[in-house]
């Protein structure tokens, strides 16, 4: 804005015409940044290096335009691959959670539940479940002796039914590489704790990773790192 105040200007006045994506490619395509003036977080960089050390896959997912992120991904050169604004679409907020969860096959379980309270339980679980996943939730709430409660408002069940619900529904989406979560097994009473942590013991022989914070005992077999 300071070098070339008249031309970032008619960007952004273009920006409110074509919105964010098309800004963030123009300022891409005309400025250049200098990376090597640049200061970085030292420490968090050696722990990433030291990550893909242990041949873990590292990404960059930048909401700046992707050709901006490509220069910075190859300049660092500490990243398996980097994703950022292309085309229609801006990888920021929603929309960034929404890209992890499609190509990164990453599930996120955190003490906020996503699921709408004025739907049922079963509609909510056909709006982010296939067909062949949603029979593999009912079966683990059958399990769980939540089956009879499907057609029940999600508000109307109790604080340990909704986290059962949602638990399971992640659980069973195919194809999941990466559980994050927050304090899974707050609200879940020993035995419940018990059901989730044998069925995520078994994703975990399954080849999947689990990054988890809980401060209740985790009785589960992995190559851990404790950071």
């Amino acid at each position: 804005l300071k070098n070339y105040p008249l031309k970032t200007l008619f960007y952004i006045l273009v920006f409110l015409f074509k919105g964010k994506p098309y800004l963030k490619y123009k300022i891409s395509k005309n400025f250049e940044i200098p990376f090597k003036n640049l200061t970085f977080n030292t420490a968090a960089f050696n722990f990433i290096r030291e990550v893909k050390n242990r041949h873990r896959v590292v990404y960059l997912i930048s909401g700046s335009h992707q050709i901006l992120v490509d220069q910075m991904g190859e300049y660092l050169n500490i990243f398996f691959e980097s994703f950022g604004t292309r085309d229609n679409f801006n990888m920021v907020g929603g929309n960034k959670v929404k890209f992890i969860k499609e190509n990164l096959k990453i599930q996120f379980h955190g003490h906020k539940l996503p699921f709408k309270g004025f739907l049922t339980l079963l509609q909510n679980l056909k709006l982010v479940l296939s067909e062949d996943e949603l029979i593999d939730a009912q079966k683990v709430l059958e399990e769980l002796d939540l089956h009879e409660k499907l057609n029940l408002r999600f508000s109307n069940l109790s604080f340990g039914q909704q986290k059962k619900s949602f638990f399971a529904s992640k659980l069973v989406i195919k194809n999941t590489q990466v559980f994050i979560l927050d304090e899974p097994f707050v609200g879940l009473d020993d035995s419940t704790t018990k059901f989730f942590q044998e069925k995520l013991q078994k994703r975990v022989n399954d080849g999947a990773a689990i990054i988890i914070t809980s401060h209740i005992p985790i009785s589960m077999s992995a190559k851990t790192i404790n950071i």
